[in-house]
């Protein structure tokens, strides 16, 4: 199930008919995944499960951001953790706070924001579209598309796949260091 209503991307799409809605699901499968690849987060909510080595034993680094809450902590030797309240976390970036220093592979389980913000919606959107497009040049035959062929001619090369800039730049303030 997809974070982003089926209705609200055919809306973005301008399509109204129903014969589609298992492809066009599909793209927008397909963007979301991409958003979530990116961003190291989760669309639409949800708990997830980490492991994070604690170098300096005072913080730890998740794989991840754009968290809502932390859930349990659990230290290398398996004893869950008691939170305080009084541990500086900053879920949006991914980083928290441990409770006392201990070296060692410890397990985080956090959960999501049911909330998409506005920007990187409109982001997942924009590459749906693209994704949508790209695959169907619009109002030709499938013998006019890139890649494709009419029975006893060679079909042309495939069009590539590059992110529009626009959706770039809106996904730009969750990008998580480290992915390309």
């Amino acid at each position: 199930m997809s974070a982003i209503p089926l209705s609200e991307f055919k809306a973005h799409l301008n399509v109204t008919r129903t014969n589609d809605d298992a492809e066009i699901q599909r793209v927008l499968d397909a963007a979301e995944l991409w958003a979530n690849h990116h961003t190291a987060g989760r669309l639409g909510g949800g708990e997830a499960t980490f492991t994070a080595r604690a170098l300096t034993g005072s913080v730890l680094i998740l794989p991840a951001a754009r968290l809502a809450s932390l859930v349990s902590l659990t230290d290398p030797f398996g004893n869950v953790a008691v939170m305080t309240g009084l541990e500086e976390h900053d879920l949006q970036a991914g980083i928290i706070a441990l409770p006392y220093k201990l070296k060692g592979t410890w397990t985080v389980v956090a959960t999501y924001d049911e909330e998409i913000p506005a920007d990187l919606k409109l982001a997942v959107l924009i590459v749906g579209k693209h994704l949508w497009e790209t695959q169907r040049v619009a109002g030709q035959p499938e013998q006019a598309r890139p890649g494709f062929a009419a029975p006893g001619q060679v079909a042309g090369p495939p069009l590539g796949f590059a992110v529009p800039r626009r959706a770039l730049e809106l996904a730009a303030p969750y990008w998580l260091p480290g992915t390309a």
